[in-house]
């Protein structure tokens, strides 16, 4: 049902999103959210 991403999409993707965010703090915090969604072992 669901396709796997390749790695560069999925690296433009997250720079994409990334972008949006107009404050560093806003950024900071998504790039936070962004490593425990892919890192989820990790604390």
């Amino acid at each position: 049902m669901y396709k796997q991403v390749s790695g560069e999409r999925a690296h433009i993707l997250s720079q994409r999103i990334l972008d949006i965010p107009e404050t560093l703090y806003q950024r900071r915090s998504l790039e936070a959210s962004l490593h425990l969604f892919h890192s989820p072992g990790q604390k």
